[in-house]
């Protein structure tokens, strides 16, 4: 019998241990909970003046959590244990989100209450995070990006805009871009093919193909219309190509310039230009939760 109770409390003991290391949930009292002083006071308060405006508009709550680390447990189970205690949203709509970073972890989440979950899909949740806020945070921009990401999430559970209407408008702008890409590549092309064909018949006109292509590739890095110098490799390797078929063919086989012409032509024509991503009471000491429950809904990710 002494044996059972000496295993119970060694178990309880070790269980207690443990919860003892958990992070601390902070006390919930205003909508922009920011532990690690990440906000200016002017900043932290234009937010919650947009908080505060959305839930007087609404009747919804949206509340941001900044802390330095989650300890030993993952985003996932911090958030879950914040949503738990502070219960954002109403409970007749579970009608609440919450964006949390922890900056020294490099993690952020939004965890999604029950009645946003069609509002905010997951798939919607993750498109804030990597391609609203984490860009802002890459930068060193933390406000920016907790702003953009905030809107976007007031957008969609205002009725503003769907998930929908932006994937519809990410294809058509990846499609666009795909397509203009292949047409600055064929340029590209055959703003080279032309002196370089000339340079089959007079050596000299080679030396202008390269200062012309050189001046194409400085050019479009600089002004940002090609997005990063992997988008110029296959064009670079191509000009290098046809710059020395050109050069030693000269004009007895000017064919074989054409011919590598043609080939590089049609291989950046079809490369699309290079990667393009394919493819998250008020201010005061009297806020609190609604009631709201959560479910696990929403998305994580880290910068």
């Amino acid at each position: 019998m002494k044996t059972k109770i000496i295993i119970l409390f060694l178990i309880l003991s070790s269980v207690f241990a443990y919860a003892d290391d958990f992070e601390p949930i902070p006390v919930l009292n205003s909508r922009v909970t920011d532990v690690i002083n990440l906000f200016s006071a002017q900043e932290k308060q234009l937010l919650e003046q947009k908080l505060i405006a959305y839930e007087q508009n609404t009747g919804s709550q949206i509340v941001v959590l900044i802390v330095e680390t989650t300890g030993i447990e993952t985003i996932e189970e911090y958030s879950m244990r914040v949503a738990e205690e502070w219960k954002i949203g109403t409970a007749e709509k579970d009608d609440g989100i919450i964006l949390l970073i922890a900056k020294n972890d490099r993690k952020l989440r939004i965890e999604v209450g029950y009645g946003f979950e069609a509002d905010v899909p997951d798939v919607a949740a993750k498109w804030i995070i990597d391609e609203q806020i984490t860009p802002e945070f890459k930068k060193g921009d933390f406000v920016g990006g907790i702003n953009k990401g905030i809107d976007q999430l007031i957008n969609l559970t205002s009725g503003t805009v769907t998930y929908d209407q932006i994937y519809a408008q990410k294809i058509k702008t990846a499609k666009n871009k795909k397509t203009r890409n292949r047409l600055l590549n064929f340029l590209y092309v055959l703003m080279f093919v032309g002196p370089g064909l000339i340079a089959t018949v007079r050596r000299r006109y080679f030396y202008y193909a390269i200062i012309l292509t050189a001046v194409i590739v400085i050019a479009n890095i600089s002004f940002g219309f090609m997005e990063g110098y992997m988008t110029m490799l296959p064009f670079l390797i191509f000009t290098i190509i046809f710059a020395f078929v050109a050069f030693y063919t000269r004009g007895k086989r000017g064919h074989l310039t054409i011919g590598v012409a043609k080939i590089g032509i049609m291989v950046l024509a079809s490369s699309g230009g290079g990667s393009g991503g394919g493819s998250s009471s008020f201010g005061g000491g009297g806020f609190s939760g609604g009631g709201g429950s959560f479910g696990g809904g929403g998305a994580s990710g880290s910068w």
